[in-house]
């Protein structure tokens, strides 16, 4: 993923992809700020709201989490219609 960064650094979902990367080996904070880059380039997408969702369950942060959720829930109704 860090290969396709380089070659796009506008592409959100490798930005995803990496977070989803860090997060299997346990590095939460690291698959946040992959998420956070994915979310500012297409605030849109679901799917990186609910992974990093995820992530601030495994820090104990249950508020931020819980927003992520939210948001994630929103956008994946707005899709579906």
């Amino acid at each position: 993923y860090d290969r396709a960064i380089q070659i796009d650094p506008n592409y959100a979902n490798a930005y995803i992809n990496r977070g989803i990367a860090y997060y299997r080996q346990g590095n939460y904070k690291e698959a946040i700020a992959n998420y956070n880059k994915a979310i500012e380039l297409a605030s849109g997408n679901a799917n990186a709201y609910n992974n990093r969702a995820l992530a601030y369950t495994r820090l104990g942060n249950k508020q931020a989490a819980q927003a992520d959720k939210r948001k994630a829930a929103i956008l994946s109704q707005r899709q579906s219609q």
